[in-house]
């Protein structure tokens, strides 16, 4: 189900809650937008030894840091102490690191969050995660789910409902890439700074009436947490299942949807 008008972090909650992915329940490609946020923040954060103390450098040189310039000063302090940078030459065996996509999009920070991409030696890029409501017994202390607390309470109440009818399920990320899908896409400088306004959107609109801080990135930006969630997550369709599908199944899902339309699911 990729729906016209549907944002992408909202689809991917929207599949998981009702049955997963379509064919083998794995997700197999990105948005081209998303791919290109990927790629960024890979070029950001993927530094060798010598560009990692470069950055460093210049970050103290700065005259009047922000609370967010100093945040990633000791971020990338903390990874030159640990040795997390690339190995410089040319790349002999396969090479996978994290990718965090936190503060770079809104898709990719609430769709994706972080990422592994494996690099190798032929050119050749594999992008793998799971998407899924990690430790859904964290819960804040009037019941939300730690995990989807940037959804607010109706994100917390269609999870129950799907995990209690039994239609959540997590999905794996398995992106293979070309060596000239994975140069195709960087992006100019222009484009990324018109990419990186959609967090703008993010800021601005879905953390109107912010409560309390969320997860933090690694590169020090500090995402925080709406008391709704945005429109897009209602009215509900039920998406068109598989003939496999059992009616028992079909009949669960058909309540399941028309309970959420119904709001009979309350805090």
């Amino acid at each position: 189900m990729d729906a016209v008008g549907i944002d992408y972090p909202e689809q991917l909650f929207i599949k998981s809650m009702t049955g997963g992915a379509a064919g083998d329940g794995t997700i197999r490609e990105l948005p081209p937008e998303v791919l290109r946020d990927v790629r960024t923040q890979f070029d950001k954060q993927a530094l060798t030894k010598n560009q990692l103390e470069q950055e460093i450098a210049a970050g103290e040189q700065k005259p009047q840091p922000d609370l967010e310039d100093a945040m990633k000063l000791q971020y990338l302090k903390q990874a030159l102490k640990a040795g997390q940078y690339e190995p410089e030459g040319p790349i002999t065996e396969t090479r996978s690191r994290p990718v965090s996509m936190y503060g770079s999009s809104r898709d990719a920070h609430l769709g994706l969050g972080t990422v592994q991409v494996h690099r190798n030696p032929d050119g050749t890029v594999r992008i793998t995660d799971i998407w899924d409501v990690d430790n859904p017994e964290r819960r804040t202390h009037d019941g939300l789910v730690a995990d989807l607390m940037e959804g607010g309470r109706k994100a917390t109440q269609v999870f129950d409902a799907a995990s209690s009818l039994g239609t959540y399920r997590p999905m794996p990320i398995d992106i293979q890439l070309t060596a000239d899908q994975w140069a195709a896409a960087q992006r100019d400088k222009s484009e990324q700074t018109a990419r990186e306004r959609t967090m703008d959107t993010y800021l601005n609109k879905d953390l109107a009436n912010v409560s309390q801080p969320a997860k933090m990135s690694i590169t020090g930006g500090i995402p925080f947490v709406p008391k709704k969630l945005p429109e897009q997550f209602g009215p509900y369709f039920m998406p068109e299942l598989p003939p496999e599908v059992s009616e028992e199944q079909k009949k669960k899902m058909e309540s399941f949807f028309a309970a959420m339309n119904s709001g009979e699911f309350k805090p």
